[in-house]
């Protein structure tokens, strides 16, 4: 709640104040809330209790429905909306089971609570691309269920049989005298009933939401500017804050100009953090003008002589080192058998996230109780975090989720709150905290360096037979916790380990290299890095074959049911092995991610050696069932352009122990106009509704831009790209 009176509710366009009181007598009156979602969801508990919670189905129909006395059915995301849509496809699917009427459906995302925790995961967290996937059958049952009691209740009203009760457009039909109630009419009835023993879904042929390109219920918020993310929390009396950070990784604060800062303007504060200097003031303007006042002068800690040569040296050298095997299928010494061989080494820098809006959160803090507004993609350990810092039950901590100006796996992260907890506490005030740009782009958990060795072996009639990799790099799973010596990090060998490629013999070998660098999930996580390693090795192996690299591809993914017509798509959409006009050539490359199948051709022409125009980017995707087509093809896209953007330009390079880019301009961003044509085309290959057939689509597409794009460099130019980005080897976009 927004204070210790009021409960602030969201429709999707209006806001207004309904107190606590009055939203008793609601309930108490038998208004048509049903099992109230204003409930909060049981807290405190370990995740190790997630599966009786799930068990819960009174408590998690609580959790996710609400109907008010005007028949709206409010539906609740458990996961976080950064643009991907999960506002609409969660609540869609729960409407869908409901026989809710879409168009007067309204949605508001969760807090942080177990009822909220994630099947697939075992923890409420958004990313793995796995919000569909992992709720699904979830709320099916939840909405069927709710469905079902609310159809129960009328059926006894009427005192008719229940199968003689249909629910349709939030309301319950009687099918022998055709009479009509609203949901509203009877959910303060339905939520008295006992759950039922068993619920019917409904089968793939009778929806007629999910499966369709529906509108999203988010986007008028965001078009009319009344969408809150988490630079437009206003709360009375909150202050602004803003830090500086120690540049170099390790870095303490030596001294600053209190006194200087506190002439500023507006500005009410200038506190050492644990993590630097916080400047609280009236707004972020004044803030800013204070932290450049007060002047704060950092060392360089332990790390002041590193650099990314340093980094890249010591990963280089961990090539040379044994390694865990995360895969062994044959006898790789056939390599030594074979009758061409290939080998080579591949490298990938380190990568920000830079989501539009910095990391921002608003943290109230209270002798009894902590109230945190946040764009978090992990509320549970975000109030968890929270609660260890405050020395606080995590009950005593309440989350509020605002929108996310993108998330990308940073805001998965709770430093930021951590310091806006940190900085309320010591000024008794609700803090808005911002970071520059600068900040955010020098104090990121970015998406680790690796390298990469291979040797390769073809047979006489040019099939890989053997394949060696070996992959060098931090584990992002201990990353600033103690080393686990002999435990594979299965993040670091994504995509090579469970390649469907086969290959008689094939070996994925990794070797950890700790790092001071924060490192952490950047979208597609080590499938962003080994997406390039593998397709790359496979695309050398295909031209030193003499053979065409689709085809090359396919003799190897034959025996898989979901490639075949992805390979067949993406060929037609394509037009490959069709003429080109002069000048052009094109790159393939796929990649099975989050269970998703996916391939992409990149259509280029480069002049002068290096002015390269990207004319053509090609998509398909297989993901089992596509809840909103529509926004999979947006998501498709999304991912494509982030993926672009690193393999164009994406390179964060450490001197003296710091990050030397510090924005835009010098760590840039793919442009609108910049941006080339992207066809997609969505395959919907699931043959039943089993979630294990569903994959996810937030990432799924960025693995294969990268090496689709070095690909076609190659056939355009005869140059191999083994390390990234494209600028690196002097490669504009024209």
């Amino acid at each position: 709640m927004a204070n210790g009176k009021d409960a602030e509710i969201r429709t999707g366009e209006d806001r207004f104040l309904l107190s606590r009181r009055d939203f008793g007598k609601f309930a108490g009156a038998g208004l048509g809330v049903l099992l109230l979602g204003f409930l909060a969801p049981a807290r405190g508990r370990a995740q190790a209790e997630a599966a009786s919670v799930l068990g819960d189905m009174k408590g998690l129909i609580a959790a996710y429905v609400e109907i008010t006395p005007d028949n709206t059915v409010w539906l609740v995301t458990p996961e976080a909306e950064m643009g991907q849509g999960v506002e609409s496809a969660l609540p869609a699917i729960l409407a869908e089971e409901m026989e809710a009427d879409w168009d007067k459906v309204a949605t508001r995302l969760s807090g942080a609570g177990e009822y909220y925790i994630n099947p697939g995961k075992n923890m409420q967290a958004t990313g793995r691309s796995m919000a569909v996937r992992g709720y699904f059958e979830l709320l099916r049952q939840v909405g069927a269920t709710a469905r079902d009691m609310l159809r129960q209740a009328a059926a006894e009203r009427w005192g008719i049989a229940i199968d003689r009760c249909k629910a349709e457009k939030s309301h319950l039909v009687n099918l022998d005298t055709g009479a009509r109630l609203r949901f509203a009419d009877v959910a303060d009835a339905a939520s008295r009933l006992p759950i039922p023993e068993k619920v019917e879904l409904k089968p793939r042929e009778r929806f007629s939401i999910i499966g369709t390109s529906f509108p999203r219920k988010d986007v008028v918020a965001k078009v009319t500017g009344r969408a809150v993310f988490g630079v437009d929390v206003d709360l009375p009396g909150m202050l602004v804050a803003t830090i500086a950070q120690p540049p170099a990784f390790g870095g303490k604060l030596l001294r600053f100009d209190e006194k200087a800062a506190l002439a500023a303007h507006g500005v009410v504060a200038a506190l050492p953090i644990s993590d630097g200097l916080a400047v609280v003031a009236e707004s972020y303007w004044q803030a800013r003008q204070g932290i450049e006042a007060a002047n704060p002068e950092f060392d360089s800690g332990p790390n002041g002589d590193l650099s990314t040569d340093d980094i890249m040296a010591d990963l280089a050298s961990g090539l040379d080192e044994a390694g865990i095997v995360a895969r062994e299928d044959g006898d790789i010494s056939a390599l030594a058998r074979s009758a061409k061989r290939l080998s080579g080494e591949y490298s990938v820098p380190y990568l920000a996230h830079t989501t539009m809006e910095p990391m921002s959160c608003t943290v109230h803090v209270r002798d009894d109780a902590c109230e945190v507004w946040a764009p978090s993609q992990g509320p549970i350990r975000l109030r968890d975090d929270l609660a260890a810092v405050l020395r606080m039950d995590p009950a005593q901590i309440t989350v509020h989720r605002t929108y996310l100006g993108g998330g990308f796996g940073r805001r998965w992260q709770t430093d930021f709150a951590v310091q806006a907890a940190e900085i309320s506490r010591a000024v008794k005030r609700p803090v808005k905290l911002i970071w520059s740009r600068e900040e955010d782009v020098q104090h990121d958990y970015y998406r680790p360096a690796f390298a990469m060795r291979f040797a390769a072996g073809l047979d006489r009639k040019g099939r890989l037979e053997a394949l060696d990799i070996k992959v060098s790099g931090a584990s992002i799973g201990e990353w600033g916790k103690a080393p686990r010596p002999g435990v594979l990090d299965r993040l670091a060998v994504s995509g090579l380990g469970d390649s469907h490629y086969a290959i008689p013999n094939y070996r994925v070998e990794s070797v950890k290299k700790a790092g001071v660098v924060p490192i952490g999930t950047w979208r597609s996580v080590g499938h962003s890095q080994n997406g390039f390693f593998l397709e790359s090795i496979i695309d050398e192996a295909a031209h030193a074959a003499g053979q065409d690299p689709l085809k090359f591809r396919r003799a190897m993914l034959d025996h898989h049911p979901r490639w075949r017509p992805v390979l067949d798509e993406i060929a037609k959409l394509s037009g490959w092995g069709k003429p080109l006009p002069k000048g052009r050539a094109r790159g393939i490359a796929v990649a099975e991610s989050y269970g998703s199948y996916m391939a992409e051709v990149v259509e280029i022409s480069v002049e002068n050696d290096t002015d390269l125009r990207i004319h053509n980017i090609y998509c398909v995707i297989d993901c089992g069932f596509a809840v909103n087509p529509g926004n999979v093809e947006r998501q498709v896209e999304s991912a494509v352009i982030y993926g672009l953007t690193a393999a164009l330009t994406g390179k964060i390079t450490i001197s003296g122990g710091a990050v030397e880019q510090s924005n835009f301009h010098d760590y840039p961003a793919l442009m609108m106009e910049e941006t080339p044509p992207i066809k997609v085309k969505i395959l919907q290959n699931a043959k039943t509704l089993d979630a294990k057939e569903i994959g996810g689509v937030g990432e799924p597409a960025l693995p294969p831009i990268a090496p689709a794009l070095a690909n076609a460099v190659f056939a355009a130019t005869g140059k191999r790209i083994r390390s990234l980005p494209l600028a690196d080897h002097g490669f504009t976009l024209a």
